[in-house]
């Protein structure tokens, strides 16, 4: 998780709306799942 969040963190600040609901939908998954 560490990993992931160094590599995203710099995205988000390009396209904070589009990787807010990638996060979103991955949470969603990962609660039904």
């Amino acid at each position: 998780m560490g990993e992931t969040a160094t590599v995203v963190a710099p995205r988000a600040a390009e396209v904070p709306m589009v990787e807010q609901e990638v996060v979103r939908r991955i949470r969603v998954l990962a609660e039904a799942g």
